[in-house]
């Protein structure tokens, strides 16, 4: 199995934008791997004020906890890990596909990562 995704970008870009990258997230639904660009040198405002995100209100507790980063820890480390796993988990039942209860570990790991995907997304908006 080979990547097939890519970000293409040109010396002349680069040049111009040194700090830019990408970032590969994992492969759910699809053949293909989203592709996530961002910029390094980004630097949040000194004096930036509180900003409430969407996504808290897709936790099962949300009504019951003061959010924190106990509660939703750091998202992105979060999304890579849980990707991970279900990375891991895909190549195993590949390998052992009558396993019944390998097929429903992968199918509710892939929901926990869905989960935390939409709280990006959520985050973002």
């Amino acid at each position: 199995m080979g990547k097939i995704d890519r970000a293409l970008y040109s010396a002349e870009w680069s040049l111009k934008y040194p700090a830019w990258s990408y970032k590969v997230l994992c492969r759910l639904c699809s053949d293909h791997t989203p592709l996530i660009r961002w910029h390094e040198n980004y630097q949040k405002s000194r004096n930036a004020s509180f900003r409430f995100h969407n996504m808290w209100t897709t936790h099962p507790r949300f009504m019951d906890l003061a959010w924190n980063k106990l509660v939703f820890g750091k998202l992105e480390t979060r999304i890579k890990d849980e990707s991970t796993k279900l990375e891991r988990l895909q190549l195993e039942f590949q390998s052992h596909t009558n396993n019944e209860d390998l097929a429903v570990e992968v199918v509710n790991q892939d929901f926990a990562v869905e989960a935390l995907l939409e709280q990006e997304e959520q985050m973002w908006k």
